[in-house]
């Protein structure tokens, strides 16, 4: 399993807020979780609002951004002979105080073929809402910061804590990829 990526400052705040007012735009709605052929609303596993928006209906701006995500994931050769060259589309995720997501991997992505997952926070104005995962036995957390980007292994068991004060906004997606080179 890939050792999770952190990268400070991938957004600046002026992009964080227009994606923030765009995801506001859409509409949020209270988060589902799938369970294996059911999809159900459990509030004792996942209780955040969260909004579905393919990435071909962004406009310049964020047709930059999957560019941009594209480019900074193929830079750092995650995995050997693949090259990542489609974002198919972003979950905007909206926690409120007491909202939180326990721990999960991201089956529902992989058996569509994702192999990492990328998580762009927007904001940094709340407290409590750590985004924490599993990386050798080991319970880890990633520094809060605005415009920060996260990449991990889509297999690996991640949550955000709590919040106990203000909201936090990020946004999740999960390139596909094309095979390159032979491994052989």
């Amino acid at each position: 399993m890939i050792r999770p990526i952190e990268i400070k400052n991938f957004l600046n705040e002026k992009e964080c807020d227009s994606i923030i007012e765009l995801s506001d735009s859409i509409g949020f709605k209270p988060a589902e979780t799938a369970y294996e052929s059911e999809i159900i609303k459990n509030l004792d596993f996942n209780k955040r609002e969260i909004a579905y928006i393919k990435s071909d209906k962004f406009n310049e701006v964020f047709k930059n951004l999957s560019n941009n995500v594209l480019y900074k994931i193929n830079s750092l050769t995650i995995f050997k002979g693949l090259e990542y060259d489609n974002i198919g589309n972003y979950s905007f995720n909206k926690y409120s105080t007491n909202d939180f997501l326990n721990y999960h991997d991201d089956f529902h992505e992989i058996k569509f073929g994702a192999t990492i997952t990328v998580v762009l926070e927007l904001s940094n104005n709340y407290d409590g809402g750590e985004f924490c995962y599993i990386y050798d036995d080991e319970e880890i957390q990633f520094e809060k910061g605005k415009g920060s980007l996260y990449i991990f292994d889509s297999n690996m068991m991640h949550k955000v804590n709590p919040i106990t004060n203000g909201i936090r906004y990020s946004i999740n997606c999960w390139p596909k990829y094309s095979i390159k080179k032979s491994l052989i």
